[in-house]
């Protein structure tokens, strides 16, 4: 059953869109796992990253998002084994997304824990239509119509016809606070 009140998102379905209040059915195997996003969920992971006794932190993150309700969501690191955290040794990342024709991904951390996050990538759910332009810090980056030149590129954005999202990657700004802007606003070809 699917609450009601909002939309949700088959992450395991190309993010076919359900409108709350009704029972889903959908097949399951050992190998999956059914999950379902509400609209206006962030979810940040550590990118294909094994941590280990040398590399206790992640150096990249992926988040996926479906934008709806202004929401902020709040990432939290320390080193996980001291109790520095208690003298601002964290770091406390809050993510602000604004949806609209614009949506806006707002970072701001605050703590002395160094950053350690040096690569972003981001997976924005976009049923309704892909972007015009894609902006990192006030810098727009580029646009790729073939998936294969995005995984090649530095910094980059793509829209994902087969599941309808806008997948942004890019180094992460070297500032406390930044934002990333995705353009779906009109636009005359």
């Amino acid at each position: 059953y699917l609450p009601a009140g909002c939309k949700w998102y088959d992450w395991n379905n190309n993010f076919t869109c359900y409108e709350g209040g009704q029972t889903i059915e959908v097949p399951v195997t050992l190998e999956t796992i059914p999950m379902f996003l509400r609209e206006g969920a962030i979810v940040p992971m550590a990118l294909n990253q094994l941590m280990s006794m040398e590399r206790d932190h992640a150096t990249g993150l992926h988040i996926t998002m479906v934008p709806g309700e202004e929401r902020t969501y709040v990432l939290y690191d320390d080193d996980g084994h001291s109790e520095d955290y208690l003298q601002g040794a964290y770091a406390r990342t809050h993510i602000h997304v604004e949806s609209g024709e614009r949506t806006a991904i707002t970072f701001r951390t605050e703590g002395t824990y160094p950053q350690t996050v040096e690569r972003l990538t981001l997976r924005l759910v976009s049923r309704q239509k892909g972007a015009c332009w894609v902006s990192v810090d006030g810098k727009r980056i580029p646009r790729f119509l073939v998936r294969e030149g995005w995984e090649e590129a530095d910094a980059g954005w793509y829209y994902n016809l087969t599941d309808r999202t806008v997948w942004v990657k890019c180094p992460k700004p070297d500032a406390r606070e930044y934002q990333i802007v995705v353009s779906a606003e009109k636009f005359d070809l």
